[in-house]
């Protein structure tokens, strides 16, 4: 007996024995699923209501921003002509008074002025029965609230007034959620529909209902949170209660709405699953145990051997053999797509290592120390022409033995030799002055995190000559005279300050930097030229500052007297008498902003792909790995691949495809929300990362995806675009984000299965 013919028997009789168990396990999974959908159903309905209230927001926002600006209705308003406003509103409130049923203008003291849905009534004051009104006059501020008034509850929007630059009063529209809306809401989702006030728990102000059998517990009312809404149960199993918040300007609970709804085709479809589980399981184990039989004695273990050896290949970057494709199947057709799938890999991976190649070829010319080093092992990845000049050919070696002589370990001063790999900001923050025990100068060094060419976290380190600079804020210690000869002619920024941060000389540079003249700085403050928010930072650096710890270094963007932004790095002195005691501060400003620009440049090139301009397949790989240690759930992702990509390739050139995939990565990016990420993780495969996702997020993606699919396919007259896309979500950890992938990957060739090639020339 075969070895296939072997495992296929073991593992029918294995099935067979776990049935039992397995059966019993995926019941209870099928009732968790009946609930979990029952509570998605509410949650969809809850949601619906809230938009079909939000709409009504809406309108109301968008009639009263109308009105509110039309110059002839402020002026009618400002000179109290009621008569005039009533002559120009009243034909064009009759039209949508059906959906506005409150529109209403009060004065500045909150006395109405004009009801237009109850024209000859006004005079009264509103100040106590209606805060909102209040509140909008005295803050001129639009107020967007549930209130409820002699009408009833309604959905308010009150704007202020303004003529010729003086308040006139407010102008309000809403929408009532009356017991015709309930009725509404009952038609749309049938269900039994009640609105209470928090005032008044015991009655109703709408519903459905002549009376409300449906009794909710007045402790489970003060468990809500702003946007969170309430589900229960009845004793008896046979309702489902809701209740959704309704908040007030202030974000108070003012009102509730209540849903109840019947339960019964759940019960009766739970009872049914009972029934149905045992026999559908039965017939499935014995359609699978046939299954295993078939497929094992077909023979696929060997060809699926040789896929996961050749996959072996791909991620250690092994390019040099193809899969040979021997089966007219579906093997066969798995083969022939992971040859074109390593075509691509070998493409994408060649084209990051020119991009990576183009970077080093910058950082060759920079006229300043720059070497790459490995956070973990210490090993110097790369060092400039400049760097190589000083040190030699050092790659390969620990930083700490190439760059410093007689040193047996990491270096006192670096600021990152004791942090963690996670601890590293992303941004060129970290920066220390050293002085080089190679050629005796000074040296500032900036430091960033960068993901390297072989997907390890590497420290990008950039290091100027600060030697000129030293020598003069020496020579200003020592306070000789021509000091300020030697400051006037250095092109940095100089100033000195006292310890009450009284500016007491500036150099001609800063004098031009900041836009004044000399006499206009000195006498000054200090933080008078520094940016507010940075205010505290600075003045805590300098205070800290010992006769052991001299010198503080800090970077603040400043806006040029020319309108420019420009990031000056900023490197004081605190100036000691032979006791100890502080006598001043001296100040020495360098323009780093070409400096900033390139390490943004630089940590785009590591993170982007270089063809589409979205991320790049590491910086996908190490976003996954950080959500999945985190608490953004719920989680989806989008696989998106190009269709007919090859083919395209093939008939029409590479131009062409990449021509593709650039339009391809721009409708994506058009379709997410801020802060979703969209990646190129290989040849003509996309993803989208959406954090706080759920399902319905997910899908309003893939719609917009698809409209900017058609809208991009109506503007070409050669060749359309087609996409095949899958969606999967996870809401915890307990679903990972790899098998999160894997199922969206599946779902998108389950779409990519039912196209085909045209078969005719578009182009």
């Amino acid at each position: 007996m075969s070895l296939k013919v072997r495992l296929a028997l073991y593992s029918s009789l294995l099935l067979v024995v776990i049935f039992a168990v397995y059966s019993a396990h995926h019941f209870r999974q099928d009732m968790l699923a009946v609930e979990r959908a029952e509570h998605d159903n509410i949650e969809l309905r809850l949601s619906g209501i809230q938009s079909e209230i939000d709409e009504r927001f809406h309108v109301a926002w968008i009639g009263v921003k109308l009105i509110a600006g039309d110059e002839r209705i402020q002026e009618a308003f400002a000179i109290r002509d009621r008569e005039r406003l009533k002559l120009m509103l009243l034909p064009q409130y009759a039209i949508i008074q059906d959906q506005i049923a409150q529109f209403h203008f009060h004065l500045p003291d909150s006395t109405s002025f004009l009801r237009l849905h109850e024209p000859e009534m006004h005079g009264d004051s509103l100040i106590s029965s209606r805060p909102g009104i209040r509140q909008a006059n005295e803050s001129k501020t639009v107020i967007r609230s549930f209130e409820e008034g002699a009408g009833g509850l309604g959905s308010r929007v009150i704007m202020p007034v303004s003529y010729q630059g003086e308040h006139v009063g407010t102008v309000e529209m809403g929408a009532k959620l009356d017991q015709e809306f309930l009725m509404e809401l009952k038609n749309n989702y049938g269900s039994e529909f009640f609105i209470y006030s928090m005032e008044n728990s015991d009655h109703f102000l709408a519903s459905t209902l002549d009376h409300d059998p449906f009794t909710v517990e007045e402790e489970d009312l003060g468990q809500f949170i702003e946007g969170d809404y309430l589900f229960t149960i009845t004793d008896d199993g046979h309702s489902a209660i809701s209740i959704l918040p309704l908040f007030d300007y202030q974000g108070e609970m003012t009102a509730y709405l209540k849903m109840a709804s019947d339960r019964s085709e759940i019960l009766s479809a739970m009872s049914n699953r009972q029934i149905t589980t045992a026999l559908n399981y039965t017939a499935g184990v014995i359609m699978a145990a046939f299954l295993v039989m078939f497929t094992l004695e077909k023979s696929i273990l060997k060809p699926l051997g040789d896929f996961s050896q050749y996959l072996r290949r791909i991620a250690s970057l092994d390019f040099s053999k193809r899969l040979p494709v021997t089966r007219n199947d579906e093997l066969g057709e798995m083969a022939k797509n992971l040859n074109y799938t390593a075509e691509m890999v070998k493409k994408s991976f060649r084209g990051l290592e020119t991009a990576h190649k183009q970077t080093l070829i910058i950082l060759d010319n920079i006229s300043a120390v720059v070497y790459v080093v490995d956070l973990v092992t210490h090993e110097i990845l790369f060092i400039n022409k400049y760097g190589r000049d000083i040190y030699g050919d050092v790659v390969g070696k620990k930083c700490w033995q190439a760059l410093q002589k007689d040193q047996n370990g990491p270096c006192e001063f670096c600021q990152t030799k004791d942090m963690p790999t996670t601890a590293l900001p992303d941004s060129g923050v970290l920066s220390w002055e050293v002085k080089s025990t190679f050629d005796h100068k000074y040296y500032n060094y900036r430091c960033t995190k960068i993901l390297w060419i072989d997907g390890r976290w590497a420290k990008l380190s950039i290091g100027t000559d600060q030697t000129e600079k030293i020598v003069a804020e020496e020579m200003a210690r020592q306070g000789f005279e021509w000091y300020r000869a030697i400051a006037e002619d250095i092109p940095a920024l100089v100033n000195r300050f006292n310890i009450a941060f009284e500016l007491t000389f500036v150099n001609d540079a800063y004098s031009r930097f900041i836009g004044l003249e000399r006499e206009e700085i000195v006498g000054n403050n200090l933080f008078q030229f520094i940016l507010p928010q940075l205010h505290k930072e600075v003045h805590d650096i300098l205070k800290n500052l010992t006769p052991n710890n001299q010198v503080a270094t800090y970077v603040s963007p400043k806006e040029a007297f020319d309108g420019s932004i420009r990031w000056i790095k900023w490197s004081t002195r605190a100036i000691f008498d032979l006791n100890g005691k502080l006598i001043e501060y001296i100040g020495v400003g360098e323009d780093i902003t070409e400096q900033k620009e390139y390490e943004n440049r630089l940590k785009k090139l590591s993170l982007y792909d270089g063809l589409t301009g979205v991320y790049n397949k590491m910086y996908y790989d190490s976003e996954i790995k950080r959500l999945e240690e985190g608490r953004e759930y719920p989680i989806s992702i989008i696989v998106a691949d190009l269709d007919h990509l090859k083919k395209v390739n093939d008939n029409y050139g590479h131009n062409v495809g990449d021509q593709l995939l650039k339009r391809t990565a721009q409708i994506m990016s058009n379709a997410v929300r801020m802060g979703d990420v969209v990646a190129r993780i290989g040849g003509d495969e996309f993803a989208i990362i959406m954090k706080q996702a759920d399902r319905a997020a997910g899908e309003k993606v893939m719609s917009r995806l698809e409209k900017g699919l058609k809208d991009n396919n109506l503007d070409q007259t050669r060749l359309d675009l087609s996409l095949s896309i899958g969606l999967s979500i996870s809401k915890g950890p307990q679903k990972t984000l790899e098998e999160t992938f894997i199922e969206a990957d599946r779902n998108m060739y389950l779409q990519k299965a039912e196209k085909s090639w045209p078969g005719k020339d578009l182009y």
